[in-house]
């Protein structure tokens, strides 16, 4: 749903056509244009076709969406420059740090498969946009969630455990 007095508007972007890609990032630039009043822009990479247990071909694709999305924040980060641009990277601690425990900000990430590589390859690539924009990295883990016939996010666990009166191990 767009709205346009409150600066919301969706617009598409295609996760497996990149013809449509650059058409759909133009559109979306030409409409920010229009929006040159705005102090500010966000950039959110919060979602994307690669998951946990994907493969090294999977990855290879949502990586060069992802370095299409930061092309298109440098690319904005001049179109408002003066103006704050922030990019928003939604991580994953769990894939940079499977098979670790107690995991601090001491722990160096150390990825077991292309997903957890994936995720640093994300993280090293925005972090050489530093000076050009904003950043935020964030890196959440599966503690929340239910995924039929997948693995459970902690509090899933906890809420079913309890439920059945069961010990959590």
């Amino acid at each position: 749903v767009d709205c346009y007095s409150c600066g919301q508007q969706d617009l598409a972007f295609s996760w497996t056509d990149v013809v449509k890609q650059d058409i759909e990032l133009d559109k979306i630039k030409g409409q920010l244009k229009k929006r040159e009043n705005a102090s500010s822009v966000d950039v959110i990479w919060a979602a994307g076709s690669a998951g946990f247990f994907s493969n090294e071909e999977d990855t290879s694709i949502e990586l060069l969406n992802y370095k299409k999305i930061l092309n298109f924040t440098f690319d904005i980060s001049y179109l408002f420059s003066g103006k704050e641009v922030h990019f928003h990277l939604f991580s994953s601690a769990g894939g940079l740090f499977e098979g670790q425990t107690a995991v601090t900000s001491l722990n160096v990430a150390k990825p077991l498969r292309p997903y957890g590589w994936l995720k640093l390859r994300q993280e090293e690539l925005v972090n050489q946009m530093s000076g050009i924009f904003n950043y935020t990295i964030y890196r959440p883990s599966t503690v929340y969630g239910y995924l039929p016939k997948g693995r459970l996010g902690i509090i899933a666990v906890m809420l079913s455990k309890s439920i059945k009166n069961q010990f959590i191990e």
